[in-house]
């Protein structure tokens, strides 16, 4: 089984399932929801009624080009590939386990709010960005120990607050 949970073999079905929802991503359309928060990305403001504005500041970077449905999607694949990136940095430095580290991504990536719920653009897409980032940044301050640790955890606490705390 170790022979299997490898970088190679992450990278592989990591791609794939991107490719996956790449092309669901394309094919569906908007869910209501979606093209709410899209409308909310042609006129950005630091808050809206419902909901903070991260999730449509995403969508008006990832549509600067194109206003398809690709596009608007575009972004939850990106911050998938992003959290699989930091999931496999911090497995590989708790446990020192390349297998450890491939087992943790290739299950990230294949649970079902992963899988489904993170093809679909909605605010949850940024805070789990968020999140993972401000878990990642919060081992390095763990982790390391150096001078480093001060702008560390500056870095975990402005990515566990600044998703949420604009509403």
């Amino acid at each position: 089984m170790e022979n299997l949970l490898n970088r190679r073999n992450t990278i592989v079905v990591v791609a794939l399932l991107a490719l996956w929802r790449l092309h669901l991503s394309a094919a569906l359309q908007l869910h209501p929801d979606e093209a709410y928060y899209w409308l909310w990305s042609r006129y950005l403001d630091w808050s809206y009624f419902d909901h903070p504005p991260m999730v449509a500041y995403f969508i008006w970077a990832s549509t600067l080009g194109s206003k398809s449905e690709l596009w608007v999607r575009m972004s939850a694949t990106l911050i998938l590939l992003a959290a699989s990136v930091m999931m496999w940095r911090l497995a590989l430095q708790l446990f020192k386990s390349e297998a450890v580290a491939a087992g943790s991504v290739i299950l990230f990536n294949l649970y079902p709010l992963t899988m489904l719920g993170l093809i679909v653009m909605t605010p949850d897409v940024p805070v789990v960005f968020f999140w993972c980032l401000g878990v990642y940044m919060f081992w390095q301050v763990l982790y390391r120990g150096t001078n480093l640790v001060r702008s560390y955890f500056i870095s975990a606490g402005a990515a566990a607050v600044v998703p949420t705390s604009l509403n």
